[in-house]
């Protein structure tokens, strides 16, 4: 494609963008080594340069690349690595004063708000931070205040748990005692402040003018806030392939503009004076989003046009493309980690460098007549799926590296809801601006409730289909993608004489995954993939068998892999949870489990008879939050048979358990086709039915949920049919009497989060 020919400016910003990204992950003394080899680079290419008659044109364009690499270095060095370690100069208790920039999360108990620190101890600074308050409280955006607080390094323990670090705060203030901390100050006008509380007042604008989900959905198709929408929605998105539509990006900005230069051009207003008026309409709108990446790559790009069109007369989108995203990882250093800005980027460049040109082999003058107008439309349709597909290709890398999985329905969703969801765009300025008006703003907003409904509902529906998503974990995912990574980065610097060939390598590693993919599930017919994660008392077993898992929680509630259920369940491949096996009853599952329901598409929980008033409403709770997400709720009997997955089954045993712990001692049997695996509470009291089941099983797992452990783990001496037997806990295996009989034996590291696999036949 000869991506780079003649574009010396796009390779100097390319160079920047890989040394930044390259650099960015290693520690500080290598960047000095990394940044001291390419200086002596750009001295050597200077001194040729200057001593050198011959060839001099080409020593210049390598210093040129060298110093590229050299600036790549550097601000990874100072804007990262010397703010953090001038920050982490200042952790202990300290007298701070900072100004409230905007309030991250409040509660009861506690708040969170995102600061700039001013002074430490009388030292002038100038520090993002979070200040976590150990109380509740109501600051507002420009409060000055004035505390004692512990400044600690982020990812230290605060107030019970750690907060990791985001982007560019390096340290948290946390404020314990309410009357340590006093307001000096309120008439703070900072420009990141006055832009924060304008993008309130215009969330608060549209709630009233909207309603709060029609709001909710416009301000994030519009600004990018995704505060307010729900989780579950947030996942229908996902899973559909359309995320790209929340994020503030190409597709927004283009409609925004385009829609306005359209007014304009009705105008009669010269392309001059449009440039320059699209231009600052761009920075403003900006602004509003709160200078996301995305959008920020966006406008520097569209602003590039403009600027060529202005005083160059004339424009390269490629170009255009790496000078926004280099100036962009030059502006927020830490922007080389944002996942959003490199889809953003790399989907883009597949539009501009692939599928423009590869496009137009498809836009051909049509025909007239009704063949004319269905040819014109399979055009259309097909430029939408190549673009998506395109898109795609680009981008995968990253979606296999970073989520583990992708969307097959986006080549049909993105059809769909793309158009759909331009329309929506436009429709919210507008209704926004007369929404007042009676009748005609009635009007419009009910036409945006009624698109904003119905792309939620699509959305939902393309996330409810079996095999919606597919699992990048295989373990031939990862080559496959890398080498068409490989393949495209080539083709893209090349000359090809044809240019749809560079669509060759995604077509062939789609058929490649296919036929891996086939082959995968053809070995492995049958078998059922089993996880057993431990940490302490709190135990998960997930099964899975092709995109679907079934989870038996065996978890407190209080430490709960419920959290993490979805990313275990990942592990093995799986895309979604098809059965929830809850064993007993937690005070705190009813909201743990609310949380999954939205995050994860699940479609089915199997819940124990409750035996109290307590557990009757527990269950009452995760019923009634269960239903609101469309989960099919069924209740079980302990003993009875549970049918999961595809001709597996599960049942769960509960017996008294050994010492004073009322906690009675839940044990559960997981059958395939031709092997047994059961989990041994190691609390069990011995019984000839538990005895039996040993004898029984294939495998065997000795946990230690929730009860006391007994003096002795003692079962029945006829293990000979015990393929391998697994203990969570050093500590089992050691007091344990059981005759292993040959078996292979697993013994969990002591204190340890513990993973471990099998497969049943």
């Amino acid at each position: 494609m000869n991506l780079l020919k003649n574009r010396p400016l796009a390779l100097f910003c390319l160079i920047f963008i890989f040394i930044a990204s390259f650099v960015y992950a290693l520690p500080k003394e290598y960047k000095l080594l990394v940044g001291g080899v390419v200086l002596c680079a750009v001295a050597i290419c200077a001194l040729l340069c200057v001593f050198l008659r011959c060839r001099r044109v080409g020593c210049i364009f390598a210093l040129l690349c060298f110093f590229s690499a050299f600036l790549a270095v550097i601000s990874q060095w100072a804007f990262i690595d010397l703010k953090r370690e001038s920050a982490l100069d200042f952790s202990g208790e300290r007298e701070v004063c900072f100004v409230v920039v905007s309030e991250e999360y409040s509660s009861e108990y506690s708040s969170e708000y995102r600061v700039r620190l001013k002074r430490i101890d009388g030292e002038s600074v100038s520090l993002k931070s979070v200040a976590v308050m150990g109380f509740a409280s109501e600051y507002e955006a420009g409060d000055e205040i004035y505390a004692r607080a512990v400044i600690c390094p982020a990812g230290e323990e605060i107030l019970g748990y750690a907060r990791e670090s985001d982007g560019d705060i390096y340290i948290h203030t946390a404020v314990y005692d309410a009357n340590e901390a006093v307001v000096v100050s309120t008439e703070n006008k900072s420009l990141e402040i006055m832009l924060g509380k304008q993008r309130r007042r215009v969330s608060e604008y549209m709630d009233s003018v909207f309603g709060e989900d029609t709001s909710a959905l416009s301000r994030a198709f519009l600004l990018g806030d995704k505060s307010d929408l729900p989780s579950s929605l947030l996942r229908d998105f996902r899973r559909a392939g359309v995320s790209h539509i929340l994020s503030v990006s190409g597709l927004h900005i283009s409609v925004l503009v385009g829609a306005l230069d359209f007014l304009l051009r009705r105008l009669k207003i010269s392309k001059g004076i449009r440039c320059v008026f699209l231009s600052a309409a761009a920075l403003i709108f900006l602004a509003m989003t709160g200078f996301s990446l995305s959008a920020c790559r966006s406008v520097f790009m569209l602003m590039g046009a403009y600027f060529c069109y202005l005083f160059v007369q004339e424009k390269d989108a490629v170009t255009s493309l790496f000078v926004s995203v280099a100036l962009i990882m030059l502006i927020f250093p830490h922007s080389v980690r944002d996942v959003g800005l490199w889809l953003s980027f790399l989907a883009t460049l597949g539009i501009v460098a692939v599928y423009i040109p590869v496009g137009a082999y498809l836009r051909k003058p049509p025909r007239k007549g009704a063949a004319g107008r269905v040819l014109k439309i399979l055009r259309t349709l097909t430029l939408a799926l190549l673009l998506t597909f395109i898109c795609n290709a680009f981008i995968c890398a990253v979606i296999w590296a970073v989520f583990g999985e992708m969307s097959l329905i986006s080549l049909l969703s993105n059809l769909v809801i793309s158009p759909m969801s331009e329309v929506f765009i436009i429709f919210i300025p507008i209704a926004a601006l007369i929404g007042r008006i009676p009748f005609v703003g009635d009007l419009f907003i009910g036409i945006l409730s009624a698109l904003g409904e119905c792309i939620t509902s699509l959305c939902g529906c393309f996330s409810d289909l079996e095999g919606a998503v597919i699992s990048l974990r295989y373990p031939f995912a990862g080559a496959i993608i890398l080498l068409m990574s490989i393949a495209i980065s080539v083709m893209l610097v090349i000359n090809l004489k044809k240019k749809w060939t560079i669509l060759l390598p995604p077509i062939v590693a789609c058929a490649a995954f296919a036929l891996c993919l086939c082959g995968y599930n053809l070995t492995h017919m049958g078998e059922l993939g089993v996880f057993c994660y431990s940490y302490g008392k709190n135990e998960m077993i997930v099964l899975t068998e092709g995109y679907s898992a079934a989870v038996c929680d065996l978890s407190s509630g209080a430490y709960s892999f419920t959290r993490e259920a979805s990313y275990i369940a990942s592990d093995g491949m799986a895309t979604e949870i098809n059965e929830y096996i809850l064993t007993h009853y937690h005070s705190r599952q009813s909201a743990t489990l609310d949380k999954i329901f939205r995050n994860t598409l699940m479609r089915k929980i199997y819940l124990p008879y409750p035996n109290s008033t307590e557990e009757y409403d527990i269950a009452s709770d995760i019923i009634e939050s269960a239903k609101e997400q469309g989960v099919e709720v069924e209740l079980y009997e302990y003993g009875s048979q549970i049918e999961i997955l595809d001709g597996s089954w599960a049942s769960v045993l509960s017996a008294e358990s050994v010492g004073e712990n009322d906690h009675s001692a839940i044990s559960a049997v997981f059958g395939n086709r031709n092997e047994i695996l059961c989990y041994i509470n190691a609390g069990t009291q011995r019984a000839d039915a538990f005895d039996d089941l040993v004898c029984r099983s294939d495998y065997v797992i000795f946990g230690r949920h929730g009860v006391s452990l007994p003096d002795k783990l003692s079962f029945c001496s006829d293990t000979a049919g015990v393929k391998r037997f697994y203990y969570t806990a050093p500590e089992l295996y050691l007091r344990s009497n059981v005759a292993h009989a040959g078996s292979e034996v697993y013994i969990a590291p002591q204190e340890e989060a513990t993973r471990f696999e099998l497969i049943l036949d």
